[in-house]
């Protein structure tokens, strides 16, 4: 069992930038290394099938973790709490050493399986500015005035032919009390809005051949407007339904002034949809209502 207590981080130039944990634990079940000192396997030779696998299972526990990232925290993500139930998480071939002959080995996929994923109470601030979406960037120098800091180009690297794609299955899924702020700065008025009440749960999620089951999102949009959507995808077969109730339109003025010159004074929509995907064809039903609408001004 490894556990690590009140861990925190800022960055002392650039940005500003800060990140803390109050705690991590592992706790391993199962741990098995197989062939670890196998001997490296002759020019032209394949490598056994197990040589230097790791396999283990176990549980993660995160506790009150946080990210804030620029002067107006325009970055910013906390969760008070993070279950993982490993299963299994094998990778066969992952330590094994490399052949004589210096060429890439042939590894078998990362297989991650995860039981249970519960998320409690996530809330993530994002902010868009003219420059793009604010990403967390530790030690980055701010913008110039004049425009923005133009990245510098990374170095040119080659394939690694040699890395393991994923293969990910996960039992079900909780995410409970989450919320999100976004904050855009590249519109007049600045626009803000608040998904508070997030609710998701999902069932036998699976990557890379996507499909995922008894999909459950409820949520309340900027307003508040209540929305729920449940979904299920299970190649080849897919269907959704979703609910969006009386959300306001007039917080949405400064995307409807700059795109067609018009005011909303008033009014709410609401949106109901539902589709379905079987033997190649698509189904879908839409009914839109609109509340009580009032406009002014006009475009050109």
């Amino acid at each position: 069992r490894l556990a690590i207590s009140d861990l925190g981080a800022k960055s002392g130039r650039g940005e500003p930038f800060s990140a803390g944990l109050k705690r991590f634990e592992l706790a391993v079940k199962e741990l098995e290394l197989t062939k670890l000192l196998a001997k490296p396997p002759a020019e032209g030779a394949a490598a056994s099938a197990d040589s230097g696998s790791l396999r283990l299972a176990g549980t993660v526990d995160l506790r009150r973790a946080t990210v804030k990232s620029g002067k107006e925290g325009d970055f910013g993500f906390e969760i008070e709490r993070a279950e993982v139930g490993l299963q299994e998480v094998s990778a066969p071939g992952l330590l094994a050493p490399a052949p004589i002959d210096g060429k890439p080995r042939k590894t078998e996929p990362l297989r991650v399986v995860l039981d249970r994923v519960r998320l409690a109470t996530p809330k993530l601030r994002v902010t868009r500015t003219a420059e793009g979406i604010v990403l967390p960037s530790p030690g980055a120098e701010p913008p110039k005035k004049g425009g923005p800091a133009k990245p510098a180009e990374p170095p040119p690297q080659k394939p690694d032919a040699s890395a393991a794609p994923l293969r990910l299955e996960l039992g079900s899924l909780s995410l409970d009390d989450g919320s999100v702020r976004f904050v855009d700065r590249s519109v007049k008025p600045f626009y803000q809005g608040d998904v508070t009440a997030l609710h998701v749960t999902a069932r036998k999620l699976a990557y890379p051949e996507p499909s995922v089951q008894d999909v459950s999102v409820k949520l309340n949009a900027p307003g508040p407007a209540p929305l729920w959507l449940l979904a299920s995808y299970t190649p080849p077969t897919a269907w959704l339904e979703l609910n969006l109730e009386k959300l306001p339109l007039a917080p949405l003025n400064p995307y409807v002034q700059a795109a067609s010159g018009y005011v909303v004074n008033r009014g709410e929509l609401s949106l109901y949809s539902k589709g379905s995907r079987t033997d190649g064809r698509l189904f879908v039903t839409n009914a839109l209502t609109l509340y009580d609408p009032s406009l002014s001004g006009g475009g050109e």
